[in-house]
């Protein structure tokens, strides 16, 4: 079990680990966040409890990213080191992911290497993100490629940013995502308290339901 955070806002980075540091008993073997700037995605992250990112790593984070995603690990395959925490970056760098859950990818690692693609550590997750490339270069478009991964090996919930400051989000079976709105901003993590960190105690949260993909673009939300 982890937890997973997203951010379309002011000082998306900054708010995406505050999310984090509100849902700590999902882990603390790993913290990291991937947000857009003005070269493409860049990602921050650090096999370490998240409070001590906030102290060592805050400081380079560009906090004017208006798209982030978050990360906070408990790990359950691959041990707690650097190539094993999230978020992944695709070989493109078109797009960086972060993972909830379990995926039975048997096989895939290997199909995936012999493609091109750079798998540096040992979690289901990485091997989610270069597949979701494939599908992805497959098909041309996110959403589409983010159903197919869906139906095929995806178990729990992947958050997304892509190049253009685009956030998305899958879910697939137990693992669950909630976000909210406020002023203009979209939040989401993996628990409504987090969620409620920055939209406040009585604002209303929603849920990504099973089996759904969900996009943030330009202030409007899609769902498929």
């Amino acid at each position: 079990m982890c937890g997973i955070s997203a951010v379309y806002g002011r000082y998306a980075p900054l708010k995406a680990i505050y999310m984090v540091l509100h849902q700590l008993e999902r882990g603390t073997l790993g913290a990291g966040v991937a947000y857009t700037c003005s070269d493409g995605i860049k990602v921050v992250k650090e096999p370490m409890h998240p409070k001590a990112f906030m102290v060592f790593r805050m400081g380079d984070l560009d906090v004017e990213s208006w798209s982030a995603i978050g990360h906070n690990r408990m790990p359950s395959q691959g041990e707690v080191a650097f190539r094993n925490t999230h978020p992944f970056l695709a070989c493109t760098g078109e797009f960086a992911l972060a993972h909830n859950g379990h995926a039975f990818v048997t096989g895939v690692r290997e199909w995936l290497v012999r493609r091109g693609h750079r798998v540096m550590g040992e979690t289901d997750s990485e091997v989610l993100c270069h597949l979701l490339e494939e599908y992805l270069e497959k098909c041309g478009d996110m959403v589409e490629a983010l159903k197919m991964l869906v139906r095929s090996y995806l178990s729990g919930v992947v958050v997304v940013v892509d190049r253009e400051g685009v956030l998305y989000c899958a879910r697939s079976g137990f693992n669950r995502a909630y976000y909210g709105f406020k002023g203009g901003e979209f939040y989401l993590a993996s628990t409504v308290k987090a969620v409620r960190s920055l939209l406040g105690g009585e604002a209303e949260v929603y849920m990504v339901e099973d089996r759904q993909v969900i996009m943030y673009r330009r202030g409007q939300l899609h769902i498929s």
